[in-house]
């Protein structure tokens, strides 16, 4: 089982969700990551977003650096023209469906992701991104919860998935 790991700042969920997976402290992360996300780079925006914060391939050269690998599941792909539409109507973009594409193929297999495996999941909130641990159905918000994986559950807290990163020990 993962271990709790809160984030020391508003901007470092991704940093302290990437700990818990990577069996490491937060601020262990920022020293391999090179910094601590605190830099303010938008500076016209307000708390947390004016912050550098940490991008996902940070994320993912830490986890090479310690013989991890990470593979990333899109929950929502579409595939979507180069040109515009000449016709005017919409944007041309379609829904690429897993499986025999029938409409679930895409959430059952998150589903059976989130149960089998362990990693992290970028979500959409009301106002900004936040990202979360996950661990064999169970969900590690740095935010100080812990809980089982239910769409309702993370959806009740603003928790909108985006895409979803398993987390796996390289062969030596």
């Amino acid at each position: 089982m993962l271990r709790l790991e809160l984030q020391p700042y508003p901007w470092s969920c991704l940093a302290s969700s990437m700990a818990m997976v990577l069996g490491l402290a937060t601020e262990e992360f920022h020293r391999l990551a090179g910094h601590d996300g605190s830099e303010i780079i938008f500076p016209w925006l307000p708390e947390p977003q004016r912050r550098r914060g940490f991008h996902i391939q940070e994320a993912v050269h830490v986890a090479r650096k310690l013989k991890y690998s990470m593979s990333p599941f899109e929950l929502v792909p579409v595939v979507a023209p180069t040109a515009q539409n000449p016709d005017g109507y919409g944007d041309g973009s379609v829904l690429v469906q897993y499986g025999a594409g029938g409409t679930g193929g895409n959430w059952d297999i998150f589903l059976e992701l989130i149960s089998n495996s362990e990693g992290i999941i970028e979500c959409q909130t009301h106002t900004s991104m936040h990202a979360v641990a996950y661990h064999y159905g169970y969900i590690f918000n740095p935010k100080g919860e812990v809980y089982p994986y239910s769409r309702r559950d993370c959806e009740m807290r603003s928790l909108f998935t985006q895409r979803l990163w398993q987390i796996a020990k390289c062969p030596s």
